[in-house]
């Protein structure tokens, strides 16, 4: 007999395009550290808007189901985010390289710092979305399926692993915002204390 019950699968990795760092980039942009920290906050605003355009396009995935259409509209779509992340993290590799040639070694080891965290916080977000992915496609089978009271026991089990996986990857997304946003706050109070020089 046919299991309804969801078990996740092995989440596959990101590819590296989504998350690895472009080669260091210097020279180019602004010459002095303020402009290039604002450079750097600008970055992060693009950041924020292709995860937006990442999860506008998963809820429409899945409301629509699996069909194709809605999966060549996710994949358009993730192509175009990997794009923007790639752009981001050379942008943001280039700004580490001058901030090292302003001579601040302290603001480019939290660049750093903050762009590792970043990395994470997009393997959580697309592991999150694979995991999802898969329950409500378990969950569409099991609705189509006159299944006994075992397959629906079985399936019940399953809920809750669900809901565990995903509320571990939720809670480990939260510890890579909050450090992300310490890291933020630190460069924030350098670019105010630069614009009162």
């Amino acid at each position: 007999s046919e299991t309804t019950g969801w078990v996740p699968t092995t989440v596959a990795p990101v590819s590296d395009s989504m998350t690895e760092n472009a080669e260091e980039a210097g020279g180019g942009g602004d010459s002095d550290l303020g402009g290039t920290l604002a450079s750097l906050f600008r970055v992060l605003e693009s950041r924020a808007v292709a995860y937006g355009t990442l999860e506008r396009a998963f809820k429409t995935l899945v409301g629509l189901g699996s069909t194709p259409l809605a999966a060549r509209g996710f994949a358009q779509a993730v192509a175009e985010v990997t794009s923007e992340f790639a752009a981001c993290s050379e942008t943001v590799r280039g700004i580490e390289t001058q901030l090292r040639g302003h001579g601040r070694e302290d603001l480019a080891e939290l660049v750093r710092a903050m762009q590792g965290e970043e990395e994470k916080k997009l393997k959580v977000t697309v592991q999150a979305q694979q995991l999802k992915k898969q329950y409500n496609e378990a969950l569409a089978h099991g609705e189509d399926c006159n299944c006994g009271p075992e397959a629906h026991k079985a399936f019940l089990s399953s809920d809750v692993l669900y809901q565990n996986s995903l509320g571990a990857l939720f809670r480990q997304k939260q510890q890579v915002v909050e450090r992300i946003n310490d890291l933020v706050s630190e460069l924030r109070e350098a670019y105010y204390e630069e614009l009162e020089v």
